[in-house]
């Protein structure tokens, strides 16, 4: 338990804000703002129920072979397929569905920066509704979704590891990493303003 506070409290912890990348207008109040710039107030550590909640999360993914080498490479697989996957016409798709009934693999096309730019807008597009519904929720909703935050924090970690550094794949892990984290900061400020924090 000690090796999960200090792995994700040191990411917690890390100054800055994320790079993020302009939004459409969604119509979304909701910005990425660091409630705690400075890093300095302990109440957005990790909290000793979440540290118990993740350790108790870590035994059910163990138990159930999610850390399995098998597991981790059909992960790195499947992110990769999203990461890259992308069909652009209906002529493309009608190809993709015949390929997949013949069991042949689809070979989508890689992705270019500009695709790669409009997932993280998607992504961070997400993390805006999440972040705005999760405002909504009572108090003891609010604090098991930052439970769950947190141990989506943790596992947003292990994944970032599984990729090369300078791959497509880690930097929207990353930027994943940083999205969930500061998820997780503006709704442990909310605690704070409700005084359940």
């Amino acid at each position: 338990m000690l090796l999960i506070s200090n792995s994700l409290n040191a990411e917690i912890q890390k100054k800055g804000v994320p790079n993020v990348v302009s939004l459409p207008n969604t119509g979304s109040d909701y910005k990425f703002i660091d409630p705690d710039t400075d890093r300095v107030d302990p109440r957005y550590l990790l909290s000793p129920d979440e540290i118990k909640f993740i350790a108790e999360q870590e035994i059910v993914f163990e138990e159930a072979g999610y850390y399995k080498e098998e597991s981790i490479a059909k992960t790195k697989d499947e992110f990769k397929e999203f990461v890259n996957f992308r069909i652009e016409d209906d002529y493309e798709r009608l190809q993709y569905e015949d390929e997949i009934v013949l069991g042949i693999p689809h070979k989508a096309p890689v992705s270019s920066q500009e695709e790669l730019k409009k997932v993280l807008q998607n992504l961070e597009s997400f993390y805006s509704s999440f972040a705005e519904d999760s405002f909504k929720l009572n108090d003891e909703n609010l604090i098991e979704r930052v439970k769950n935050i947190s141990f989506n924090l943790h596992l947003a970690k292990k994944l970032e590891s599984y990729f090369e550094e300078t791959s497509k794949e880690r930097e929207l892990t990353v930027k994943n990493t940083e999205y969930i984290n500061y998820l997780r900061r503006r709704l442990i400020e909310e605690l704070i303003k409700r005084g359940k924090r």
